[in-house]
C-alpha cells in the first residue's frame, strides 16, 4: 500500500471524537468564578446511569476509601472536582466509543488493554514516587483513543495496517508512521487537546511510543510507555498489537530496570486488573 499522509485537522473535522456532554458541561461550569459543588452535582445527577457507574468505581477496591461514598456530593468532597471529572471522562468515553466493526477491533479486548494500562500505570507511578498516580487511570484509558478515530475515519486503510502487523509481526505504531505519516498516538493527543484537556494528559498520549520526545512531562510519558509495554507483555487485552511493544532502553535505565518488570509485576497487576475489570465493565 502506498504511503497516505493524513491531515489530522481535516480527518477530525466531522469526527465522532467529540467530548462527552457531562464532562464538557462540568468543564464549562468550572470556568465560572462562582460555581459550587451543588452546580456540579446537579449536572452529574442529570445522568442516573453515569451516577451509578461513578459510585460503583469510587466505592471499589481501586480507590479504597474507608467510608462508603453515598452520593455525588460526597464523591466531590472525597475525590475533588478535577479527579472526579477525569473519571467521568474515562468512563463516558468507554461507554460512547463502542460500535466498531469486529473485523477491525474487538472492543472488549481494546478496553481490557486500556484498563490494564491504567492500573499498571497507577501501580508504577506509586512505586516510583510519581505525583498524582490517580491521573494514570485517565492516561491509560485514553492512550489509544486515536486508534478508534482511525478505525472510524479510515477503516479500509486501518484494516490493511492491522493485517500487515498480524502477518509480519510488526508494531502498529511503526506501520502507521510508514503508511500514514502519522500515528494513533498523535491523533489521540490531537483529540484530547481539542477537548481542552491539559498538556499533562495529551503530551504523554502523544509520545507514549516515543518517550524521549516528551518535554514538559517526560516522567509521566515514560511511566505511560512502560505501562503500555507491560500490559502488552502480560497479554491483558489488545488494542491492535500482535507483538508486544519493546520498552525503550532509556526508560529501562531511567527506572533502573535491567529487564522488563512484567514478570515481577504479573501477579499484583493481574489482581488489580481483574478488580478494575469488574468495576469498569
Amino acid at each position: 500500500m502506498p504511503k497516505k499522509t493524513i491531515n489530522i485537522g481535516a480527518l477530525l473535522k466531522e469526527t465522532i471524537a467529540s467530548p462527552p456532554h457531562v464532562y464538557l458541561k462540568i468543564k464549562q461550569t468550572m470556568e465560572k468564578p462562582d460555581y459550587s459543588f451543588k452546580d456540579l452535582a446537579e449536572i452529574i445527577n442529570y445522568d442516573p446511569s453515569l451516577v451509578v457507574r461513578i459510585l460503583k468505581i469510587v466505592n471499589s477496591p481501586l480507590y479504597g476509601f474507608e467510608e462508603k461514598v453515598e452520593n455525588v456530593d460526597h464523591a466531590l468532597n472525597v475525590m475533588g472536582v478535577e479527579q472526579l471529572n477525569q473519571l467521568i471522562l474515562a468512563t463516558s468515553v468507554m461507554k460512547d466509543f463502542k460500535d466498531f466493526p469486529k473485523r477491525l477491533v474487538d472492543m472488549k479486548s481494546f478496553w481490557r488493554h486500556s484498563i490494564a494500562c491504567a492500573v499498571t500505570g497507577r501501580h508504577l507511578a506509586k512505586y516510583h514516587g510519581v505525583a498524582n498516580p490517580e491521573s494514570f487511570y485517565l492516561l491509560g484509558m485514553l492512550h489509544d483513543i486515536g486508534s478508534l478515530v482511525l478505525y472510524s475515519k479510515l477503516p479500509e486503510v486501518s484494516k490493511e495496517i492491522l493485517l500487515r502487523c498480524k502477518e509480519d509481526k510488526e508494531n502498529l505504531f511503526d506501520v502507521e508512521l510508514e503508511l500514514l505519516g502519522m500515528s494513533h498516538a498523535r491523533v489521540g493527543a490531537y483529540v484530547l487537546r481539542e477537548w481542552g484537556l491539559p498538556r499533562s494528559i495529551y503530551e504523554p498520549v502523544a509520545f507514549h511510543h516515543e518517550p524521549l520526545k516528551s518535554d514538559a512531562f517526560s516522567t509521566e510519558t515514560a511511566i505511560l510507555h512502560l505501562a503500555d509495554c507491560v500490559a502488552d507483555e502480560l497479554g491483558l487485552g489488545n488494542s491492535g498489537e500482535f507483538v508486544p511493544n519493546p520498552i525503550h532502553p532509556q526508560v529501562m535505565k531511567r527506572f533502573k530496570y535491567l529487564e522488563s518488570p512484567a514478570a515481577g509485576l504479573e501477579e499484583e497487576i493481574r489482581d488489580q486488573f481483574f478488580s478494575a475489570l469488574a468495576t469498569f465493565v
